[in-house]
């Protein structure tokens, strides 16, 4: 027993390198891992084996025992070795476990930042969302929708491009370049980028080699800086394509993400609704102006034909009656034997059947114009007033009226007998209300108001207060109840000008004259 206790005593330098192998193992799993612990673990177990073999070959003498036993040194190898292993195991869990770790924190982060992008796409479609409510004209609404997306995107250019299927045309209403406003330069469908994207039906995404992408599909370029990357997307409404939305980056490569187009796809969506619908309540609108309009007309209509049914029947029935009467006398003027009596009888009676004969031939006359026309042509505006003036000659005769023409006159297409007749009333209606003018005048001419052309006729007449402006044009509607004429004159001039899609208004004050003016339409 004393002996074993001194050789333990004496062998305590070995369990002291047992100790430091060790901490040797230990700092080499700590410094190089798995690896570090296999390499160190191996290095220790090799070179106890190595001293264990020098000792037993007496090539090397411990100078602490005499017992120089092969054993310890398989002993203490097997335990470096079941301590490497051990380590191995605990350092090998716990890199699985780190990567564990990392790899749940990466998908995290992932998560988070597709969080992100969603919650910030879903703001977009609602900032989106609220410009559709808000917006109820269809140019706005595109407007605001261009500058929405071009910030969500911060695209370098933008363009919302609409295809008119009348025109079979595709019109940019919205179209920004590096932040330059471009004109709206229709093209036709069929051509370029645009067209495809129509007749695909799904988005186009040039990431890289633009310029040798975009030419397989037809590509035309209109900025002034070519493209790195683009998303092109179509506008539709259930298969049909009327759009597209197309956003470029001219300073790299692979601007745009999946998210990116899946959010550029949800806005497109939205907006060729909202177009659709836009489209729909402008037609629903001009729809309803049109029946409007209609419907104000059909009443305007049946109000002249009430007052023209009331009137015609009494200014008919009041020559009839002055025959039925003079025919009585007649009567009693021959039995009476009083030719003198007679011949007035019968020239009442003869002026009486030239009122009505005139009353009648007016009404046929207003009657027909717009039912019966002749074919348009092209008449200079000099010959109608020479015409015109010709035949009311003896009336500006003897009113000694001194007529002014211009002579800046062009040529018009219109119906000519027609037009003639327009002149003629204007000028006759003049005369008629020229009044007790030392130095009566007439002036016919042309003058240009908001780049129209606008003809006139004006006197220095006796004038017309502001309240009988609009009445004077009404069928029968005559100022002076003693004064010649039916009252039909300037209603069949207000047709025949509406006829010829123009309108006719009359400028004046009492006593100090009037000029009617009227315009004709483009083709006229």
């Amino acid at each position: 027993a004393i002996n074993v206790i001194v050789m333990i005593q004496k062998n305590g330098i070995r369990d002291t390198s047992i100790l430091g192998f060790i901490v040797i193992l230990i700092f080499g799993g700590l410094i190089g891992g798995t690896r570090g612990t296999l390499f160190v673990g191996a290095l220790l177990i090799g070179g106890t084996f190595l001293f264990g073999y020098f000792e037993s070959q007496k090539i090397l003498f411990n100078q602490f025992t005499f017992f120089n036993s092969f054993t310890d040194y398989i002993i203490i190898a097997t335990l470096i070795f079941l301590i490497s292993g051990l380590q191995y195991l605990i350092i090998s869990r716990l890199n699985k476990n780190i990567m564990i770790a990392n790899e749940e924190i990466q998908e995290r982060k992932k998560a988070e930042e597709e969080l992100q992008q969603r919650i910030i796409e879903l703001e977009t479609v609602r900032d989106f969302s609220e410009i559709i409510i808000a917006k109820k004209n269809l140019a706005d609404l595109i407007e605001e929708t261009g500058n929405h997306i071009r910030e969500a995107f911060n695209a370098s250019s933008i363009f919302i491009a609409i295809h008119n299927p009348q025109t079979n045309l595709i019109h940019f209403p919205y179209d920004m370049d590096n932040g330059i406003r471009m004109p709206d330069v229709p093209l036709q469908y069929g051509r370029g980028l645009t067209s495809k994207v129509m007749e695909m039906k799904k988005p186009l995404v040039i990431s890289e080699n633009w310029l040798h992408e975009s030419l397989k599909y037809n590509a035309i370029y209109r900025n002034s800086k070519m493209a790195k990357s683009s998303i092109a997307v179509p506008l539709m409404i259930q298969e049909r394509a009327i759009g597209v939305i197309a956003i470029d980056n001219t300073e790299r490569e692979h601007a745009f993400s999946e998210n990116d187009m899946r959010l550029l796809e949800t806005i497109a969506a939205n907006l060729a609704v909202a177009i659709d619908n836009a489209r729909l309540q402008e037609s629903v609108q001009q729809e309803l102006k049109i029946q409007e309009k209609l419907v104000n007309q059909l009443e305007k209509k049946n109000e002249e034909l009430e007052r023209f049914t009331y009137t015609a029947s009494h200014d008919l029935k009041a020559p009839l009656i002055t025959i039925r009467g003079y025919l009585g006398y007649i009567e009693k003027d021959a039995k009476a034997g009083n030719y003198q009596r007679l011949l007035q009888d019968t020239q009442r009676i003869a002026e009486a059947t030239e009122k009505m004969h005139r009353l009648l031939n007016e009404l046929l006359e207003l009657s027909r114009v717009g039912r019966v026309m002749k074919k348009a042509e092209e008449v200079p505006f000099a010959n109608i007033v020479q015409d015109a003036l010709e035949r009311v000659e003896n009336q500006i005769q003897v009113k000694q009226v001194k007529i002014k023409v211009n002579h800046n006159f062009g040529s018009v297409l219109v119906d000519k007998e027609r037009m003639i007749e327009v002149v003629q009333n204007l000028v006759d209606n003049a005369t008629k209300f020229i009044g007790a003018q030392t130095n009566p005048e007439i002036e016919i001419g042309i003058e240009k108001q908001e780049n129209t052309d606008v003809y006139f006729v004006k006197d220095n007449g006796i004038g017309i207060r502001k309240e009988f402006h609009e009445r004077i044009f009404g069928l029968f509607d005559k100022l002076d109840s003693d004064s010649e004429g039916t009252g039909i004159g300037l209603a069949l001039v207000k047709r025949i000008i509406e006829v010829h899609g123009g309108k006719i208004w009359v400028e004046s004050e009492e006593g100090k004259g009037s000029t009617f003016y009227f315009t004709l339409s483009k083709s006229s």
